[in-house]
């Protein structure tokens, strides 16, 4: 029988990985079916026709057909893994995952979304009977403010995690939740004053902290969050929503899986940069340009040298302001989409030289002069989301980083007299 959608919706979300993800659309597609699950394979899983081999049962064997979210998940799964292992379902160290273990997965992320997995019905179903209450009479009044906190998985995954299992290192929780870098940091600055870190720089929950993780336990916590989940959507402002825009989120992925579509695109960003102001005769001062007379190679490897700088006052601030270490090299690969408003302008240039365009009374360098100071401020919006997303820091945080870049440049600018 299949779960009521609003079920289905609230498993996946509340999946913390893309492996937790995998098994429950898997057993949602058994359909109560008992599988040990632990002896499934990556060959079972046929990736054309989406059939699933199950093992042998009184010498016959039996296929299930598997959904195309659950297909979906399982190229993911496959993807990010890097081990050899045949097992299906392995750990962070490519160890086949034993039945139990895998059982036990599932009833955790069913008890996040306020369900049960039943082991001698192998599906999930409700943990009462009757519908929940919103917000029953114990409910604290605090409960609202903490759903807000740790409304993300990853969120409430961190907080769990310290709360089992004590002060941790950075390396350790990181290996544990299998995320990049920058998406641990952000999550960290946004659980700020539910944990804090010991002498031994080890991360551990507050006071605040310890009382997030027993609600988080509760029967009353589990039950109204999963409402809220379904009915409320997390605000955004205007302002997030519009730089969220500029580098969407699977932009901010696949430069921090460091895709060769990222790659490549960056690449060809910097080729075409360098042979723009080359061919333009422009002088590029950090996200300044200027005509000049320098020799065109000059101008050609003067625009690769400031993407360096930028790149370099961007990663130096964040490591060394607010803390942000490691991925240096995806940070250094995304800056260079930050320069795709200078290119807009060597376009705008050449066109505005070769037919002398001129509006509201401006000369062409005027102009030009507006034009730049308009791509400057996309150029800083796009920056910003970068750093944001890559090195984990909330948009405040990644704009004062754009905000230095600015005003060094205004400072450069104005000491070469551009």
């Amino acid at each position: 029988m299949p779960l009521p959608q609003e079920w289905s919706e609230s498993l996946q979300k509340n999946s913390g990985t893309i492996q937790e993800k995998l098994l429950v659309l898997l057993l949602e597609d058994l359909k109560g079916r008992k599988v040990d699950l632990a002896s499934l394979h990556l060959a079972d899983i046929d990736r054309i026709t989406g059939l699933l081999r199950l093992p042998p049962r009184d010498g016959h064997t039996e296929v299930a057909r598997l959904g195309l979210d659950t297909m979906k998940a399982f190229h993911e799964y496959t993807l990010k893994r890097g081990d050899t292992n045949p097992a299906l379902f392995v750990n962070n160290e490519g160890q086949m995952i034993g039945a139990e273990q895998l059982v036990a997965i599932a009833s955790r992320v069913a008890e996040r979304s306020g369900l049960e997995f039943d082991r001698e019905s192998f599906q999930f179903r409700s943990i009462r009977s009757e519908n929940p209450r919103l917000v029953t009479k114990t409910a604290s009044r605090d409960l609202f403010y903490l759903y807000g906190i740790i409304s993300h998985a990853l969120r409430r995954e961190i907080v769990e995690l310290l709360g089992d299992q004590g002060p941790l290192g950075f390396s350790q929780i990181k290996q544990r939740l299998n995320v990049k870098v920058g998406t641990l940091y952000y999550h960290f600055d946004m659980l700020d004053g539910l944990i804090t870190r010991d002498a031994q720089r080890r991360y551990l929950l507050t006071t605040a902290g310890r009382d997030a993780y027993e609600k988080l336990r509760s029967a009353e916590y589990v039950q109204s969050s999963n409402i809220l989940a379904q009915h409320v959507q997390t605000s955004q402002t205007s302002v997030e929503r519009s730089f969220r825009l500029l580098v969407p989120a699977k932009a901010i992925m696949a430069l921090q899986s460091r895709t060769p579509l990222a790659i490549a695109g960056a690449v060809l960003l910097l080729v075409l940069g360098s042979l723009s102001v080359f061919q333009a005769h422009l002088i590029t001062v950090l996200l300044f340009l200027d005509p000049s007379d320098e020799n065109p190679l000059l101008l050609g490897i003067g625009f690769l040298a400031n993407w360096i700088v930028i790149f370099g006052v961007a990663d130096l601030l964040a490591t060394y302001l607010f803390g942000r270490k490691g991925e240096h090299l995806t940070l250094l690969i995304g800056t260079t989409y930050a320069l795709i408003p200078v290119l807009v302008f060597v376009a705008w240039w050449d066109l505005a030289i070769t037919f002398s365009i001129q509006a509201f009374g401006l000369t062409i360098f005027a102009l030009s002069r507006v034009i730049l100071i308009l791509l400057q401020a996309w150029s800083l919006a796009i920056l910003a989301r970068i750093v944001s997303g890559l090195k984990g820091l909330r948009l405040d945080k990644a704009a004062v980083i754009s905000l230095v870049i600015a005003y060094l440049s205004i400072t450069v600018a104005y000491l070469r007299g551009v």
